[in-house]
């Protein structure tokens, strides 16, 4: 049974950091698309609003 070297140590958090940040960018990304279009929806009710 042999341990655990530092390189392997090292590449499974590297693994880790970068599953981590890309995780954090969809989920950015999900809420600045979320954001858009609730921003739309509520410009187009504003509009409808303003409609005689």
């Amino acid at each position: 049974m042999s341990l655990p070297t530092a390189s392997t140590i090292g590449r499974e958090g590297v693994a880790i950091g970068l599953l981590i940040m890309f995780i954090a960018s969809v989920i950015a990304a999900g809420a600045a698309l979320f954001v858009r279009i609730v921003q739309h929806g509520v410009d187009l009710k504003t509009e409808n609003d303003l409609t005689v």
